[in-house]
């Protein structure tokens, strides 16, 4: 499984990337056969915090989006 981080206007700080990596891996026993995995991560103006979360799978793809005023919030939530 290959995890790609995006950050839109926002620096991917380690903290962030750890967090954000340890909730995909809470995906694996749900979504079977994940192959890839790309997280973009977005702020814009008043202090809105998107996540969007695309999911490649052996038979499907599964596209999530969560927005916040906390960034660890939108990636907990998508």
């Amino acid at each position: 499984m290959t995890v790609d981080i995006t950050g839109r206007h926002i620096e991917i700080t380690e903290p962030i990337r750890k967090f954000a990596t340890d909730r995909i891996e809470r995906l694996r026993p749900i979504v079977d056969e994940v192959i890839e995995v790309h997280l973009i991560l977005s702020v814009e103006k008043h202090k809105r915090h998107v996540a969007e979360l695309n999911i490649k799978t052996k038979h499907s793809f599964h596209h999530g989006t969560e927005e916040s005023t906390d960034m660890y919030t939108s990636i907990a939530a998508v």
